[in-house]
């Protein structure tokens, strides 16, 4: 199972790559309104699951005048003498439009079944406001608030579905024209219970090595406050990337 759900990522990581090509391009089209980035990694995980092994991610986006769509899935897994012993898949999607100035409202949705957590399959649907705090030539900070509902099954405990509340805020540092430091970070709540809470935090540094490829560090740390019996709290993932842009 480990192999074939491995495998079929992969797949849509490649596809996304290949229908995203110039080659696929009119070389008469209007100004580019798209963009996709391949992400393949070599992963280190540590806390449920200590293991290495590779992952692969694609994100695609759109711009219309005011409005932007987003759409990114991925994986990895890791397995030992034929048995699987963790994985992580994910797809997303994102919708935001601008509504006045530096605010916008945006509407996301997505799925994950995460087995360093012990869950099986979870639904994140949310809507909120976000707005650029700053904006400046070497700093960018991002904000975002909202609320909205999660649904997820978790391996051998009753399944689980709760009203929640979201804060994400990011943070990017311009050092050159070719290399940057970005800081995530995502909290979510549940509206049942303060005590049911999930945190997410991302540092990564990013460098170009061409036009179209660029090399990326990145450490993520993430809490789950009330985790599936027989899980531990904390993760971290430590990966070197390379990022194929288009």
């Amino acid at each position: 199972i480990f192999k074939r759900n491995l495998f079929i990522c992969i797949i849509i990581v490649i596809v996304c790559t290949l229908l995203a090509h110039p080659l696929f391009a009119a070389d008469s089209a209007p100004a580019k309104k798209w963009k996709d980035t391949a992400e393949f990694s070599l992963v280190s995980a540590n806390g449920n699951s200590k293991a290495t092994s590779i992952s692969g991610k694609n994100t695609f986006t759109y711009q219309w005048t005011r409005t932007v769509l987003e759409l990114s899935a991925g994986g990895l897994g890791t397995e030992s003498e034929n048995r699987q012993t963790a994985e992580q898949y994910f797809a997303n999607e994102k919708l935001g439009w601008t509504i006045v100035g530096k605010n916008y409202a945006y509407e996301r949705f997505g799925w994950d079944k995460d087995r360093f957590y012990g869950i099986l399959n979870r639904y994140d649907l949310s809507a909120g406001v976000g707005r650029t705090l700053l904006d400046l030539t070497k700093d960018k900070l991002n904000g975002e608030v909202g609320a909205g509902y999660i649904n997820e099954e978790r391996d051998n405990s009753p399944r689980k579905d709760f009203g929640s509340g979201r804060a994400y805020t990011k943070y990017t540092r311009m050092f050159t024209d070719t290399s940057n430091f970005s800081q995530d970070i995502e909290y979510l709540v549940s509206f049942n219970d303060e005590n049911e809470y999930r945190l997410k935090t991302e540092s990564a540094l990013i460098t170009s090595v061409s036009t179209n490829i660029s090399l990326k560090i990145s450490y993520i740390w993430k809490r789950v406050n009330k985790p599936t019996p027989g899980f531990s709290k904390d993760d971290t993932i430590t990966s070197a990337a390379l990022i194929i842009n288009y």
